[in-house]
């Protein structure tokens, strides 16, 4: 598992991995801005008379979507995923952390952004 020397190109198991840890760092942001958002909301609360009755617990926020994903072809271009998806090809690259669009590889696994 690593980076190919010739080409500078994870491998698929490295990819997996970088992918998972994305995934993991926008749950966490996620539930970060969640807790913030009850904190203000108890911080409001608070700040009322006691008489006042208490507001029902707002419901959870309903679970994102789960990202698709698309195993690159040879001959494949960021572009033409992008269109295939209905997605901007920038999109693709910034989700999937790609520095050089150029240089995508078969077999690369990307996540694919909701439209």
């Amino acid at each position: 598992m690593g980076v190919d020397p010739t080409t500078g190109a994870l491998d698929a198991a490295a990819q997996a991995e970088r992918d998972a840890e994305a995934i993991r760092n926008i749950e966490a942001m996620r539930n970060i801005e969640a807790m913030k958002e009850r904190a203000a909301a108890e911080a409001a609360q608070a700040t009322t008379t006691e008489a006042a009755p208490e507001p029902a617990a707002a419901p959870a926020p309903a679970p994102e979507p789960e990202l698709r994903t698309y195993t690159v072809q040879k001959g494949d271009t960021l572009s033409a995923i992008g269109k295939k998806f209905g997605v901007k090809w920038r999109a693709i690259a910034e989700l999937n952390g790609v520095a050089n669009p150029d240089r995508i590889f078969p077999g690369q696994v990307f996540k694919i952004p909701n439209a």
